[in-house]
């Protein structure tokens, strides 16, 4: 009597629940209004503190609330049911197994026909640089998706990448072509002075390392091969210099290195080789026969400055600032794409360089520059280069951004003409969605998938907005893009902030993919961590696992195809991982 007592009790707080989330009213006459419909109620369950209900459930043997994310409505009537209720008109024409086959059908739209032993796509990422050996390879081994990320490179890299994809993908199984526009990112743009020691060295060793050193008046000359530029205060010593004259690298008495002249430019450039490795910084001068010249500043090729706990960095707002105040010799200099987005910059706000490699704070606000104290990491110096990211997750600067960017739409035409799927970086704000469908829809090209990369802040708070937007749209799809999601909402809050994105899309039924980060160790070293395999794990529960490039990026999508065709990847949550594990453990204890 007493456990019918408390069975009686849960469907009572079932059925109060049920009719605060569910009104009679609520009619679905179409997929769209189904799967809006759905996720309001789940956000509506979800509102509650659900932790006693949840052990309650539990203590009844009832499956979990998580089980109710595809078709709330549907969970709730027959948990009531087996609590003892009446049967409950199920809705016949959005049951169940319809919700799931709803998203299944979206996801084949926008990623492709799905393998049966295989319930997740892989895709990669591919270096303008890739082969026609690699991606035959990269094909060879699973990839399904080819994505290529429009920050780098020109139309003219994208277009060689997708013309050995058409060539080499099987007629049978065609590859799709996933290219993210470069939204409004903020990035280096430019590093205009670097203070700090520099390592110059070459990644062939058997070669001589070049450069050059010139006069710092002189524009930058760009020379292939060569890895690093000296600027000096004067030439005058230049006139008394010939090939295969030795000028060495000094501090104070003491030689650390010796760079010999190859060849003279022009009166106040010369080109240099190095036999090894060497260190560098302002503090060195440049020494020819007892006479010494006085180092303005050094540039590597590509431009890096290498950073740790103490280091300064000045972002200036445009390269004429940094020329009319050169005299400042204590901090890094740059410039960076959108300065106008810092004007909502504020005192201690925070800084991120690189995905969260290096972090630091706001110290000085000026006119010209804003001012930054590196705070991380503490001791080994990490390197950040021209073109990396920037994040500024306190200081509001989706607010004066665009989403697409003037850039962004520049490339449309070309996307539109060669793309599968078009990833819309930055999204902050359901318009965003709006107007790329409305572009796509006006060149009557609403084929093409459409993904909204969900990476910052607003990106979040707007989640339900955007999804809402997204699903008027006839093929349109979410990239949890953890990249600059961590880095935005905070490390500390990232494992909850995508499962929450995630669960939210499956109420939806919006295709998810899961992006950055995945096997980087695999990708970047050659071997993979343990906690990647756990986060391949999780990654499982999407329809599609987005790879970052890399020199093994073959390897790890080889892994990825045999982890997803394992029961890992089975859209359930009765999953039958390690079923012949527990049954020769049974047959171990009842012997």
């Amino acid at each position: 009597m007493e456990a019918w007592t408390e069975r009686y009790r849960l469907y009572k707080k079932m059925n109060k629940l049920f009719k605060e989330i569910i009104h009679e009213t609520d009619v679905y006459s179409t997929d769209w209004e189904f799967s809006t419909r759905n996720l309001s109620h789940f956000l509506k369950l979800w509102s509650n503190n659900n932790l006693v209900l949840e052990e309650s459930l539990h203590s009844e043997g009832m499956a979990t609330l998580k089980m109710a994310d595809f078709h709330v409505e549907h969970y709730f009537k027959k948990i009531l049911y087996n609590l003892g209720g009446p049967q409950l008109d199920l809705g016949k024409d959005y049951e169940w197994w319809k919700a799931k086959n709803l998203k299944r059908d979206r996801s084949e739209r926008l990623f492709g026909q799905y393998q049966s032993d295989k319930n997740v796509k892989v895709m990669a990422t591919l270096d303008n640089a890739s082969t026609k050996e690699e991606i035959d390879l990269l094909l060879e081994n699973g990839m399904e998706i080819g994505r290529i990320n429009c920050a780098h490179g020109s139309p003219g890299d994208w277009l060689r990448l997708i013309q050995i994809i058409r060539n080499s993908e099987h007629n049978s199984k065609r590859c799709k072509v996933f290219m993210d526009i470069p939204g409004p990112k903020i990035r280096i743009e430019k590093i205009l002075y670097n203070p700090y020691t520099v390592k110059i060295q070459s990644k062939n060793l058997k070669k001589p390392i070049y450069g050059l050193i010139r006069k710092d008046a002189l524009p930058t000359v760009n020379m292939q091969d060569c890895l690093f530029e000296i600027e000096i205060k004067q030439s005058s010593l230049f006139e008394q210099i010939s090939p295969g004259d030795d000028i060495h690298i000094k501090l104070i008495d003491t030689r650390y290195g010796t760079l010999k002249v190859v060849d003279i430019l022009s009166e106040q450039v010369l080109l240099v080789e190095s036999e090894g490795t060497f260190e560098i910084n302002q503090k060195f001068k440049l020494d020819f026969g007892g006479q010494e010249m006085e180092i303005t500043d050094i540039k590597t090729i590509p431009s890096f400055i290498k950073v740790k706990k103490g280091s300064v960095i000045r972002i200036y707002f445009n390269g004429d600032s940094f020329r009319r105040m050169r005299g400042n010799r204590q901090c890094a200099c740059l410039t960076v794409s959108h300065p106008n987005a810092l004007k909502n910059v504020g005192l201690n706000d925070s800084v991120y360089f690189d995905d969260g490699i290096v972090f630091g704070k706001v110290k000085r606000l000026t006119p010209d520059f804003i001012e930054l104290l590196i705070l991380s990491p503490n001791e080994k110096s990490k390197k950040i280069k021209e073109g990396k990211g920037i994040n500024f997750p306190d200081s509001f600067v989706h607010l004066l951004l665009s989403t697409p960017t003037q850039e962004d739409l520049s490339l449309l035409p070309f996307l539109i003409e060669h793309a599968d799927i078009i990833g819309l970086s930055y999204v902050n704000h359901p318009k965003d969605i709006k107007k790329m469908a409305d572009i796509l829809h006006a060149y009557g090209r609403e084929d093409i998938g459409l993904v909204a990369k969900i990476e910052t802040k607003e990106g979040i708070r707007q989640l339900s907005r955007i999804i809402e937007t997204g699903l008027s749209y006839s093929n349109f799809g979410v990239m949890i893009a953890r990249g600059d999601l961590a880095v935005e909402a905070g490390f500390q809050n990232l494992l909850t902030i995508q499962e929450n994105i995630l669960r939210m899309c499956h109420a939806a039924h919006v295709p998810v993919i899961w992006a950055t980060g995945v096997l980087n160790e695999l990708t970047k070293n050659g071997a993979p961590t343990r906690a990647e395999i756990s986060d391949v794990y999780l990654a499982s529960q999407t329809d599609c696992i987005m790879l970052n490039k890399g020199e093994f990026l073959n390897d790890s999508v080889k892994l990825l195809n045999l982890l997803m065709q394992n029961s890992i990847a089975l859209h359930s949550y009765y999953r039958d991982d390690g079923m012949e594990f527990f049954r020769a453990q049974k047959d171990l204890l009842e012997e």
